[in-house]
């Protein structure tokens, strides 16, 4: 086992999946689809960030670690720079990091991503628990959370809202649901799907940066995890939905006025009979 790597003797060992995302906030114009059609490329000078919901993740791993002295280890997948999502981890708190270095583009397809990190888990001292993100805000497609969990014959739950309590041999969480919330309790290993309503991520301290710049990473490639694994879904092509123009019309007068206008619009066109 690499040297960069926690040992196993902790009370709770919690594995972090990432994402490194483009950057929610860029504006659209910025945006654009590759030349290949089948990736998204943005404006020089703007810099990927953690995907937002594996940010809740993170956040309630370094919580348990807090709360019960847990070791967790923070797994990254893509190119080389994904290697800045696993080191903002380690300036939070986690222990470990790791990098699994391979494509990570929106041709790769869950079932691919999800085999590499699922055997690097494999290799890995055993994970107590794994949380990552609900989904990723790139694709919000939400599958490698299942397919991991399948791979590690462990329950998943997701979206979780709240992590309610821990103990030796189980956990205690908050699902959102179609008809409220659900708590519900789950033997370790398991696999958690955070959202954002679980918490609000915490910014790493100046110490934490500096310290994680030298920190140590451990990293395997797909040969390493002996993963051969060809997606099972392909990215044939993107396109952009066409900007359709809108018209607004602001309805002026009191209420009663406005409302009985609005009747009027919507009865013109062929909204309601």
């Amino acid at each position: 086992m690499d040297a960069a790597l926690i040992n196993s003797g902790a009370p709770l060992h919690i594995v972090v999946l990432l994402k490194q995302v483009f950057d929610p906030s860029t504006p659209p114009d910025r945006i654009a689809i590759g030349a290949d059609h089948r990736s998204i490329s943005v404006g020089a000078g703007l810099t990927p960030v953690m995907n937002g919901y594996d940010a809740n993740a993170l956040e309630e791993a370094i919580r348990l670690k807090e709360r019960h002295g847990a070791s967790v280890t923070a797994i990254s997948l893509g190119e080389e720079q994904a290697s800045t999502v696993v080191r903002r981890a380690l300036a939070l708190g986690a222990d470990a990091g790791v990098l699994v270095v391979a494509p990570a583009g929106l041709g790769q397809g869950a079932t691919f991503t999800a085999a590499l990190l699922s055997a690097a888990l494999k290799r890995l001292p055993k994970a107590d628990l794994v949380l990552c993100g609900r989904a990723s805000s790139d694709t919000d497609a939400g599958q490698v959370p299942a397919i991991v969990a399948a791979a590690l014959d462990a329950p998943l739950i997701l979206p979780v809202s709240a992590v309610l309590s821990s103990a030796e041999d189980h956990i205690v969480v908050e699902r959102l649901s179609d008809r409220g919330v659900q708590r519900l309790k789950s033997a370790f290993p398991c696999v958690l799907g955070v959202s954002n309503e679980a918490n609000t991520p915490r910014p790493p301290s100046l110490k934490g940066v500096m310290t994680a710049k030298k920190a140590p990473l451990t990293i395997w490639n797909s040969a390493d995890l002996s993963v051969e694994t060809a997606p099972a879904v392909t990215l044939q092509r993107l396109s952009a939905r066409e900007n359709v123009p809108v018209d607004i019309e602001i309805i002026a007068g009191s209420p009663a006025e406005a409302g009985a206008r609005l009747a009027e619009r919507l009865v013109e066109a062929e909204f309601v009979r």
